[in-house]
C-alpha cells in the first residue's frame, strides 16, 4: 500500500472508527510525515479533533522524514499492527494496554499528560537522526518543536540485527540501551532533559 492510500484512506477510516470508542484530550498540535518518493502528509489535531491531509503544515510540533524503505518497514511492522490492536480494544483495555507497553519498554516510567508533553516539546527543540549499523537505505529523521539544522542534534545508532525486534516491540528499549544495542551521539544532555519532562516515575 502506498503512503497516499494509508494517509488518505486507511488512517481516516481508522480515526472515524476510533472516535466511536475513544476521545482525544482537547489539545492542538500537528505531526508531519515526509516520505521519500511519496510526498508529505499531516496529522492535524485541533482541540481534540483529528484529521489527516496531504501536504505539510506550518510549524509542526513533530516532523518526520523517512526513506521509502524505512516507511514501509515501520508501517508494516509497527504502525499498522498497533493501530489494529487499539481499534479492537475497549477504552478501559486500551488504557491498560498502553500502560503495560510503557512498563515493558520504560520500566517504572510513564508519560506525562498531553498538554505537559506538548509544552515540553515546544520549549526544547531537538533533532534526532537514526543510523543503521552497518549502513543501509533505512534512514529516519525526527524533528521536535520546530528544530532545524542549528538546533541540538542526537544521532541514534542501531545495529541492523536489533532493528526489527525493537520495531516489533520484542526487545524493550530500556534493555536495548542497557545492552548497548542502541547508542547515542551528539547532544545527549538535551535529549535527557526532554525525556525527563516527557516521562516521570510511576
Amino acid at each position: 500500500m502506498s503512503a497516499k492510500d494509508f494517509f488518505l484512506h486507511e488512517l481516516p477510516q481508522a480515526i472515524e472508527q476510533a472516535k466511536k470508542l475513544h476521545s482525544l484530550p482537547r489539545v492542538t498540535f500537528n505531526v508531519e510525515f515526509a516520505i521519500e518518493d511519496e510526498g508529505v502528509f499531516a496529522l492535524v489535531v485541533m482541540d481534540g479533533e483529528m484529521k489527516v491531509r496531504r501536504g505539510g503544515v506550518a510549524n509542526p510540533l513533530v516532523a518526520m522524514q523517512f526513506t521509502k524503505e524505512t516507511w514501509d518497514e515501520i508501517l508494516d511492522k509497527m504502525l499498522r499492527p498497533q493501530l489494529l490492536r487499539w481499534l479492537n480494544l475497549s477504552p478501559d483495555n486500551i488504557s491498560q494496554a498502553t500502560e503495560n507497553e510503557f512498563k515493558h519498554h520504560l520500566h517504572h516510567y510513564r508519560p506525562v499528560a498531553w498538554d505537559q508533553a506538548i509544552a515540553a516539546i515546544k520549549t526544547l527543540p531537538l533533532r534526532l537522526t537514526a543510523e543503521m549499523i552497518p549502513s543501509s537505505n533505512s534512514k529516519f529523521e525526527l524533528r521536535l518543536g520546530g528544530a532545524d539544522e542549528d538546533d541540538s542534534t542526537v544521532v541514534v545508532q542501531i545495529t541492523a540485527s536489533d532493528y526489527e525486534p525493537i520495531l516489533r516491540g520484542q526487545l524493550p528499549l530500556r534493555q536495548a540501551f542497557s545492552e548497548g544495542k542502541i547508542k547515542l551521539k551528539g547532544s545527549t544532555s538535551a535529549l535527557m532533559a526532554l525525556l525527563s519532562r516527557l516521562f516521570v516515575r510511576s
